[in-house]
């Protein structure tokens, strides 16, 4: 039995119209691009599928984060592109990803480098749909290509051009006193620019007519026909705006007019040669004017530039006054602050409105003049937030990076530096002296802190600090924040100094320092003024002894005087925030403040050791 054999439309076989309907579904599927160009609507496959041969670019991007160079152009040649394609519907900021341009619109059929901003090809000129866009600078880059290989061939030496087939010049030169025409020159143009033939032709005018005067008048404008200009990068339209120039920083407007063939070439030749060295010296009333004026505004321009830096809080506000930096910073001198700068800045937080010097700057003045927020935010004009954030944070970097600098030394150098004075009484055992000092804080709102935090001794809210110096009157020990209820013994046996005593030290310390057998089990020796007890006076042996022992621990006192005299804001009312632990540190914002303070007090000359008289500061 036959049946009838199956037929799929124009199609007898199945395997035929199965494969068939699958290459029409890809071509359907197949994205098919079209040019947005006015007048264009190119696409990229025909009507039976087939590819034209024909690419299609995206509009440039804005590259804003390459550098300033980059982002300049990328923005000019995408708004260049805008311009060119001239769509409504085409914004700068608003470019679909179906808006593209063929290759049809480009010289080469693709677009250049987006650097190469003389290439005819930076931006689509070809088959624009309008009549507004500027004319390609295609020729223009031919030949700079050109001299460019040029030169490359001959080792340097640009070859000259080739003379112009021909060039027609019409000059009209009219003066105000006058209402007619002069005369019309008729000479060549060989292997001369056009504004050397307009500067010679000005000079013939000034120097026949005008008598060397010293003003000029009219307007000035020149028509250029050529048939070939080789030599001549300029365009016509720029010899048409730009004036004539008669010599540097000389501009003269004159309406000139006049008619140049190809006769008498040597003739011009000689005249320019001959009229370049007759030529007067020619300067408008308004040139000297307006030079005058110009020089004028530099001069205050450069003047108001060197008040403002002076005035801005920058290096060259600190730079070279050494007073200055003693009243703002409290160090001694700039390059100690460059210094100080210098160890931190790799660590200290990018801001877009302060430099990493004016967040060390910013920081050192709060604390050596304890000045409001509110007045600093003014100073470095930035908001209350910003400033307060940027002082925690420079205070966290300098903590972590100079805290070090609060160092127990070597006993060996400690007694190759002992001051003659101790040696006088103690020999070379002092290690250190100790006393405490307190802070005034704000008063707790929690009952149990309000406890902790009052000290009898100065009638308010307090944190406690133990310090340390040694014999040189550099400061060896700061403790952590104790409430100021706590004594003075309590502190020195909890905050860890009696770990850093080698047997044979001496410690030097306050009648409040009731510490002997806490020093005692570490081998060493406490020496505290003698008291009366239950005497009615001293004998001789211990007024000898208390004598000599408070004229050598008045040195620490003086250490913690220069400390809270130099940094104010250790004699303000800290706030309760500064007493709470840091986040993820067993220390509080107030014990990172006291430790830089005493870093910096150690950067400057010893309060206990006096440096020679005659020695500078040689930074």
């Amino acid at each position: 039995m036959f049946r009838e054999a199956a037929t799929y439309g124009d199609f007898t076989d199945l395997e035929e119209y199965t494969s068939s309907v699958s290459k029409s579904k890809s071509k359907s599927t197949t994205m098919v691009r079209t040019c947005c160009v006015i007048g264009c609507n190119v696409r990229s496959y025909d009507r039976q599928g087939n590819k034209l041969g024909l690419s299609f670019y995206a509009f440039p991007t804005w590259k804003q984060f390459q550098g300033a160079h980059v982002s300049d152009v990328t923005k000019r040649r995408r708004r260049a592109w805008i311009a060119a394609v001239r769509r409504a519907d085409i914004k700068f900021c608003s470019i679909s990803r179906y808006h593209l341009v063929c290759s049809r619109h480009f010289h080469s059929g693709k677009p250049a480098y987006e650097m190469d901003q003389t290439n005819p090809d930076w931006v689509p000129t070809l088959h624009m749909g309008h009549s507004e866009i500027r004319t390609s600078h295609a020729d223009h880059h031919r030949r700079r290509t050109q001299r460019e290989q040029k030169k490359a061939l001959v080792g340097g030496k640009q070859q000259p051009h080739p003379p112009p087939q021909s060039l027609i010049l019409k000059v009209d030169l009219s003066v105000r006193q006058s209402t007619h025409t002069f005369w019309s020159i008729h000479t060549a143009l060989m292997y001369k620019p056009l504004k050397n033939f307009l500067v010679y032709l000005h000079s013939l005018y000034w120097t026949g007519f005008h008598n060397g005067a010293a003003k000029c008048e009219g307007e000035a404008s020149a028509e250029v026909t050529t048939e070939e200009q080789p030599d001549m990068d300029t365009t016509e339209e720029q010899h048409h705006n730009n004036p004539v120039i008669l010599s540097e920083g000389q501009i003269c407007d004159g309406h000139v007019e006049a008619e140049v063939t190809g006769a008498d070439a040597e003739n011009a030749d000689l005249r320019e040669r001959q009229t370049e060295d007759q030529r007067p010296t020619i300067d408008c009333v308004r040139c000297v004017q307006s030079r005058a004026e110009i020089n004028r505004l530099l001069e205050e321009n450069r003047k108001l530039k060197s008040l403002l830096d002076k005035t801005e809080m920058n290096e060259n506000f600190l730079q070279g006054d050494t007073e200055k930096v003693k009243y703002y910073t409290g160090l001694t001198c700039f390059a100690i602050f460059m210094s100080v700068l210098d160890n931190v800045k790799a660590f200290l937080p990018a801001s877009k409105k302060l430099s990493h010097f004016q967040m060390l700057l910013l920081t050192l003045m709060r604390l050596r003049l304890d000045l409001p927020v509110q007045h600093l935010s003014y100073l470095f004009n930035v908001s209350h937030k910003t400033l307060s954030s940027v002082f925690a944070d420079t205070i966290d970097v300098l903590y972590a990076r100079l805290g070090i600098l609060v160092h127990w030394p070597e006993r060996h150098c400690l007694q190759a530096t002992m001051p003659p004075q101790f040696m006088e009484t103690f020999g070379n055992r002092v290690a250190i002296i100790v006393d405490c000092f307190e802070i005034r804080t704000e008063r707790p709102s929690n009952l149990k802190a309000r406890a902790q935090t009052y000290s009898h001794y100065k009638g308010t809210h307090t944190m406690k600090y133990l310090i340390g110096i040694t014999p040189q009157g550099a400061i060896s020990f700061i403790s952590k924040g104790w409430g100021g209820r706590a004594s003075d013994k309590h502190i020195t046996e909890q905050c860890g100094i009696l770990n850093k005593l080698l047997p044979g030290d001496v410690v030097l310390a306050d009648r409040g320092f009731d510490i002997r057998d806490a020093v005692g089990m570490m081998s060493a020796e406490v020496k505290i003024p003698a008291f009366t007890r239950s005497f009615c006076q001293l004998d001789a042996k211990d007024i000898e002894n208390t004598r000599a022992i408070a004229h050598l621990r008045i040195h620490v006192e003086r250490v913690i005087g220069s400390l809270r005299n130099k940094f104010k804001m250790l004699h303000t009312t800290m706030p309760i925030r500064s007493l709470l632990p840091c986040e993820g540190e067993d220390v509080t914002f107030l014990d990172k403040i006291v430790r830089v303070c005493c870093v910096l007090v150690n950067m400057c000359p010893s309060v206990v050791v006096k440096p020679d008289t005659h020695e500078t500061c040689s930074c």
